[in-house]
């Protein structure tokens, strides 16, 4: 039967080369087809692609639901160049293989099924259809209704999750689809299931007749429902001998149910056993989960049906020898040839599914192209976790979360890619489709964009990383100039550009979360820099925080670009710029905490700015490189004078302001190690040239160390800088040089736009913390100003010496594939962010390091988001100081899991007012003398965690320029230092860094030791939890 007027929703576009570059130029010609043919049928369009051209090695496939999508993927492929070979996704590309693919299907189990699976299928695609029909039809005597009204009817949802309809339902849907596929020619070389899943695989390779396998899958679900007793499931991680002593004690009342993976099985049994063995489990910290099952397949529970079901196949079932090589689930191993009888079918109800070992099996077997069978990927992520090469996919059928038709071609693609001999006849004869005018073949003859990749390359090759202007995208990479051709990108092209660059990660998917994917408030400050920059728009940081999700993030943008009427440019536009800012600024609460609280002294508290290059630097045009900054960056002119009762903060005209650059040559010394002792000399001594009465507080020197060896020390006042200045300031120093000697005059130079003033942030929180919401957060912090003190965790001996030279450091990290888990995985799985697990984690180890449930400690916050929820203002390019300290307390129970204690320390952070940073905005910009006089008797805590968010190397992109270490200037090391340990954390280069600095004099390094040991412990629990989990 044929279905006619139901469209799919999405079309494939094939397109093929004889190289790379004329693939690219394929895509031009598809682009500027579309402008010529914009009413031209896409179905049509993309039938004649399919049946209408040669296929050549070299291969391009793009999935769209409409002409304008069409348009906006060919225009990422001129913008970013073609994807990896094995990006799965809207475009994919890759050169054929060649041999053609060797393709297993994989038969999903039970439990993703959902009401409406295969029902838009069932509508638009007749070989669909046809199918259904006949399996309901085999099956509608064993059900009191029209057994699709359970698939299709959301009034049956709950009936659809009992086991004897859920498993009828699951074989229908995966047999119709496997039967869909192979309509298309796309036919397995072996199957495989997953419990469950084996019916269906045996039925498709020929085992059993569809009538005898829907007869037995109908007679087993009626089984297990009504004739054995309730059980659980568990899902647990570990190693196959830590597995077996868990279960030792508990003989055949649990058991290994299914191994997934070499660490990821599934127990299952009687209820009270595997909830004893939960509580085990629990309390050694082993990582699990408790499944929402009740029906113990693969267990002792079922051998109470046994008989009778090995009764009713014997009588009722033919069973024939395997045409299409099987792998079993009792063995790992491949079956052909043969029948799978009663006692085999018996076997597989009871006994373990050994399910990793066949995936193992069909790898060293060749197989390229894992394709699962079922209505949502539930078999996939196993594959994925085996070592598989670039040219290996798992791919799925349906996804719950995208329309059917757009998850099957976007597989169907991986195939033809691959090599696949697809049948484009059957694909679309249902349709009716004709053949119309198409792009023509793309020959090998000339640039694939005009002018764009070699002005891409251009532009690394003379300029740094960082260097901004008209030249640049949102995304750092090199815009076309006018004179060629623009690249104009959509709100959804532009988020995910920039979401790739800021995350460092390939793919982007449309429910993708930011905070999920790994990212963090200072993150959002990059982001909400390059879209402001892209889109002309004023996003703040409420925009953002409130639009985390990929979509959510590219409706608000569409909606405030219709707002403004503004069209898209691919310059980089300037935002309006702040006037210069003269005179007084008030004393932010954490600049006024530094001066009365703090153990540090602020008049010598340094971040230097230190760059080496292999160039032969001219003093010159650096000087008026470092003049320029300061008239750009307001804070750089702020001077500092003690006054009665305290401290002014005064910002100088830039008319008043003279850089000196310092000039040394240290060349004559003998010798590195002697050139590095004088280098840090200097460092001390340009450090201890500056002081308030003298005026800047900060000074530039340029070192000559050997001929093709010159350093920039810039020493720079923390009173006004943080770590997001530190990434300002090399950058547009780099940049302003750079174009100084390509002969730019002072009046031209570009930077990246002004960001708000330091002094209008500090009067918004001034003003916030003065207005009712301000006042109605100290309700939020009075409580736990008792709890802090009585908590106070004592560290060492208070008449030892806390000098800054005391201090001791041990580093401790962990891989980039472990670190993605954390960054990604985990805070998916709990729904928060990197910064919130490390700071559970930190918790989770106090708490068992110092032997004590209640603990408070001092955070650090980058600061810029403290009123994300309230402020409009764009800080991102602001030089200021902007950390946000502040104190949290948390008990940890004796027993408690780090999976609690996330959850525990997600809660408590997300009710803490604005990040925390209200707490010292009470304590020092409050006009209210109760709630100051409340807050001064709070003693800061002894330890800090400070965790950095990504770490970059702002000139890693260029081999002219380095960022170096300097010595310790922050403070002087007979000063007294503020915590007797910090735990400081960052990614850098893929990996999580954790530092453990302590003071000796106070704390012992096997104590130490130990508490690195107790925080690896936990993480280590935390990335098997996350990477092995069952959905």
């Amino acid at each position: 039967m044929s279905i006619d007027g139901i469209e799919r929703s999405h079309h494939l576009i094939t397109l093929s080369a004889r190289s790379q570059q004329a693939v690219c130029q394929a895509m031009e010609k598809l682009k500027h087809h579309l402008d010529e043919e914009p009413d031209q049928n896409l179905g049509d369009l993309a039938y004649t692609l399919h049946v209408g051209r040669e296929e050549f090695d070299h291969r391009i496939t793009v999935v769209a639901k409409s002409h304008e999508e069409l348009k906006q993927l060919c225009e990422q492929v001129e913008a970013e160049g073609v994807p990896d070979v094995g990006t799965t996704g809207a475009v994919a590309y890759r050169k054929r293989s060649s041999a053609p693919p060797k393709v297993a299907f994989l038969f999903s189990g039970q439990g993703s099924q959902y009401i409406g699976m295969g029902q838009t299928l069932y509508e638009s695609s007749s070989v669909f259809r046809e199918v259904c029909d006949a399996c309901f039809e085999l099956v509608n005597p064993y059900y009191p209704i029209p057994f699709q009204e359970y698939m299709f009817n959301p009034q049956y949802s709950l009936e659809l999750n009992h086991l004897n309809i859920s498993s009828t339902a699951m074989f229908v849907i995966e047999y119709a689809l496997a039967r869909l596929w192979m309509s298309w020619g796309v036919t397995p070389d072996y199957v495989i299931g997953h419990s469950l899943g084996e019916y269906v695989a045996a039925c498709v390779a020929g085992g059993l007749s569809l009538h005898d396998a829907l007869l037995t899958v109908v007679k087993r679900g009626a089984l297990m429902q009504e004739g054995t007793e309730s059980g659980a499931l568990l899902a647990v991680n570990g190693t196959w001998e830590m597995v077996q002593s868990y279960l030792a004690p508990f003989g055949e009342d649990v058991s290994v149910a299914t191994v997934n993976g070499p660490q990821h099985y599934v127990i299952a049994g009687r209820r009270e056993a595997v909830e004893r063995l939960d509580a085990r489990l629990e309390a050694d910290g082993v990582v699990h989960r408790l499944l929402p099952l009740s029906t113990a397949s693969h267990s002792v529970l079922m051998e109470p049906i046994l008989g009778e079901y090995r009764e009713f196949m014997e009588q009722q079932i033919a069973f024939s020898p395997i045409q299409i090589p099987l792998v079993s689930n009792l063995t790992g191993e491949v079956v052909e040839g043969r029948d799978l009888d009663a006692p085999y079918w018996c076997r597989h109800l009871r006994d373990t599914v050994q399910f990793a070992a066949g995936i193992q099996t069909l790898l060293d077997l060749g197989i390229d192209t894992f394709l699962e069978i079922g209505p949502h990927p539930m078999l996939t992520s196993f594959v994925e976790s085996m070592p598989l090469s670039a040219e290996q996919v798992a791919i799925s059928s349906l996804n719950r979360k995208e329309p059917p038709w757009k998850t099957m071609q976007e597989s169907l693609a991986q195939l033809w890619l691959a090599g696949a001999t697809i049948d484009w006849q059957a694909f679309d004869r249902e349709w009716k489709r004709k053949r119309v005018h198409a792009p023509t073949y793309a020959f090998d003859l000339r640039s694939c964009w005009v002018d764009h990749q070699p002005a891409r390359q251009a532009q690394h090759e003379t300029k740094p990383w960082g260097s901004t202007g008209t030249d640049r995208d949102a995304t750092g990479v090199a815009v076309a100039e006018s004179k060629r051709v623009a690249v104009v990108r959509s709100p959804e092209e532009w988020v995910r550009a920039i979401w790739r660059e800021v995350l460092g990660l390939q793919e982007i998917a449309p429910d993708d979360n930011f905070l999920y994917l790994g990212g963090d408030s200072l993150n959002l400050i990059q982001v909400q820099s390059r879209l402001n920059r892209a889109l002309q728009l004023r996003l703040n940081l409420r925009d953002l925080y409130r639009n985390t999700s990929f979509a959510d993030l590219v409706a608000l943008l569409q909606a405030k670009l219709d707002e403004t009427a503004c069209e898209l440019a691919p310059e980089s536009l300037r935002l309006d710029e702040q006037i210069d800012l003269v005179g007084e600024v008030p004393l932010s609460h954490i600049q006024q905490w530094l001066f009365v609280s703090s153990r540090m002294d602020p008049e010598y508290f340094f971040m230097p700015v230190c760059l080496e290059t292999s160039k032969s630097l001219q003093p010159e045009w650096l000087q008026q490189a470092l003049q320029i900054l300061h008239d750009h960056h307001d804070m750089l002119r702020a001077t500092y004078k003690r006054v009665a009762g305290g401290v002014q903060q005064i910002l100088l005209a830039p008319e008043a302001v003279e850089v000196e650059l310092l000039l040394y040559d240290l060349t004559d010394l003998a010798g590195q190690q002697e050139q590095e002792a004088a280098f840090q000399r200097l460092e001390v001594e340009l450090a201890e040239s500056i002081t308030f009465e003298k005026g800047l507080m900060n000074r530039a020197a340029l070192v000559k160390m050997d001929d093709d060896r010159h350093r920039i020390l810039w020493v720079v006042s923390h009173l006004y800088t943080d770590n997001v200045s530190s990434h300002i300031l090399p950058q547009d120093l780099i940049a302003v040089y750079e174009q100084l000697e390509q002969g730019e005059e002072a009046a031209q130079i570009t930077l990246g736009e002004k960001s708000a003033s330091y002094k209008q942030w500090v009067e918004m929180c001034r003003s916030f913390i003065n207005s009712e919401r301000g006042a109605d957060v100290f309700s939020y912090w009075e409580p736990l100003l008792q709890k802090a003190t009585e908590t106070r965790m004592e560290l060492g001996c208070a008449n030892e010496p806390n000098a800054l030279a005391n201090l001791k450091s041990r580093s401790w990290k962990v891989d980039a594939k472990r670190t993605a888990i954390l960054r990604q995985n985990v805070p998916e799985q709990f729904g928060t962010s990197i910064k919130e697990v490390l700071t559970a984690l930190v918790a989770h180890s106090l708490s068992n390091w110092l032997g004590q449930e209640q603990i408070c400690f001092a955070i650090n916050g980058h600061g810029r988001d403290v009123l994300a929820e309230d402020q409009a203002l764009d800080l991102s390019r602001t030089v200021g100081y902007f950390i946000n300290t502040y104190p949290c307390y948390e008990q940890v129970a004796d027993s408690q899991s780090i999976s609690q204690t996330i959850q525990q320390m997600q809660e408590r952070l997300h009710r803490m007012p604005h990040g925390g940073a209200s707490f010292h905005m009470l304590r020092y910009l409050s006009d209210d003398p109760q709630i100051r006089e409340a807050m001064q008797h709070y003693e800061d805590p002894e330890v800090l965690l400070n965790y950095h968010g990504e770490l970059l190397d702002l000139t890693s992109t260029t081999s002219e320029w380095r960022e170096f270490e300097p010595s310790n200037l922050e403070q002087p090391m007979d000063h007294e230092s503020q915590y007797k340990l910090i735990v400081s954390g960052y990614i850098q280069g893929g990996e999580l860094i954790v530092h453990f600095t302590y003071l000796e004099s106070q704390l012992s390094d096997t104590s130490i030791e130990r508490l690195e040991q107790l925080f690896d412990e936990q993480v280590q629990n935390l990335i098997k939890s996350s990477e092995g989990m069952l959905t």
